[in-house]
């Protein structure tokens, strides 16, 4: 696979803002704590720096916070389609932020991209979903999901599985269809998943309300969703050749303009997980912040010695404790 990060990466996945209220159960921010920033070179990013890559796709993700709480975010939709009316645009969002005036325009904005859809994570309906999700309303999520889908969005609902909501199959899938879900995916995990740990470390309940191994004798997944035609998916596939960004020919900038290989490797950075320093720490002590945006373009930072050299050697030869403990790979 081409090692090259300026020539490879055709996708962005951007973090426009670590802010989020809906304070959901397995969320690293409820166990570490967070400092809210919205990211604030978006501007330069979309006008100048996308334009020295063959960009494809944009992502806008939700791993910390999410893209709809940030004050900007239909300008910042706005500008890229002037910029880039023809590439793929994904937003993951909780649909938690913003009244029904805010889904109209983002509907209008996003039926003008040659191929645009929003993802959210349903964790059952009515109270269910504020088992897991605990400051969100499961009614608010359906009014901005019909509100998007009568407007030509496509609007994509996945369901993790758990021991709550498990039962709540025929609910779910009559919800999304009234409400125009484009697709409905259920997600299930292991035991042994990083999911079920996190939430394990937050909620010492978790044992009366999280569960799920697939193979779980007491749940048959193809009786209880095979009849309205899912297929069971789990979590942390392995990609060919071992980096998914690489495969997914992507890079992950987060709210502070920092530009990454993942959001695995930035979030270390975040957190202060850096293990024995290989990560992060000793790159900043050699380079200071090499990768960061508001120092410099996004072609200087994917040029830089980090990306060519360091990166694709470690890769090559051992995998760093960040990636195994992320990708297991």
């Amino acid at each position: 696979m081409d090692k090259n990060w300026v020539k490879n990466t055709v996708n962005i996945e951007l973090e426009l803002t670590s802010q989020c209220e809906v304070n959901c159960i397995a969320c690293a921010r409820n166990i570490n704590g967070f400092v809210n920033k919205h990211f604030d070179q978006w501007e330069k990013l979309i006008r100048n720096d996308l334009n020295a890559i063959n960009l494809q796709g944009i992502t806008f993700t939700s791993n910390w916070g999410d893209p709809l709480d940030h004050p900007k975010f239909l300008e910042i939709l706005e500008l890229l389609l002037e910029c880039y009316p023809d590439i793929k645009v994904q937003i993951t969002s909780s649909l938690h932020y913003g009244n029904e005036d805010f889904y109209y325009k983002l509907a209008s904005i996003l039926t003008q991209f040659q191929d645009a859809k929003i993802i959210t994570n349903i964790y059952g309906t009515g109270d269910l979903h504020c088992i897991f999700r605990r400051n969100s309303d499961f009614e608010k999520v359906k009014v901005a999901t019909t509100i998007l889908a009568k407007n030509n969005t496509k609007v994509y609902w996945k369901f993790p599985i758990f021991k709550f909501n498990r039962e709540d199959v025929d609910n779910i899938y009559d919800e999304a269809e009234a409400c125009g879900v484009c697709n409905l995916e259920a997600i299930s995990f292991s035991n042994n998943s990083k999911y079920n740990h996190l939430i394990n470390q937050t909620d010492g309940k978790a044992d009366s309300l999280w569960l799920l191994p697939p193979e779980d004798p007491e749940y048959d997944f193809v009786e209880n969703w095979g009849n309205h035609g899912f297929v069971q998916l789990t979590r942390n596939k392995k990609f060919d050749g071992n980096c998914e960004s690489m495969y997914r020919k992507s890079v992950w900038i987060d709210p502070w303009g920092g530009v990454w290989p993942c959001y695995g490797l930035g979030k270390f950075s975040m957190e202060n997980e850096d293990l024995d320093g290989v990560v992060i720490d000793d790159a900043i002590d050699k380079y200071g912040f090499f990768n960061n945006l508001s120092e410099y373009s996004i072609i200087e930072i994917l040029n830089h010695e980090w990306y060519t050299t360091i990166l694709p050697s470690s890769q090559d030869t051992m995998p760093w404790q960040a990636c195994k403990k992320e990708c297991d790979i």
